[in-house]
């Protein structure tokens, strides 16, 4: 699985789990990010960067992501299901 990919499916799950239907509250920091996915903290940077330059999430502050291409997001997702 990528990096694209994990950060995908964690921005997904919580997605599902979200009061308003396109902001993400990100529970926790780049770098708790990085360790729970198996990733460097740049890398996750990177691929946050990535989603924003495609459309597919915009951030909105330091704690919150909106999401504005939600198929996209879910379509790289579900790569990585695809894959397993």
């Amino acid at each position: 699985m990528n990096a694209t990919e994990r950060v995908a499916t964690f921005l997904s799950h919580l997605l599902q789990n979200a009061p308003v239907d396109d902001v993400i509250r990100l529970p926790m920091t780049r770098n708790a990010i990085a360790d729970y996915l198996g990733l460097t903290t740049e890398t996750v940077s990177r691929t946050f960067t990535r989603l924003r330059r495609e459309g597919v999430v915009c951030p909105v502050n330091t704690h919150d992501v909106q999401v504005k291409n939600a198929s996209r997001l879910r379509s790289y997702a579900t790569a990585q299901a695809l894959a397993a």
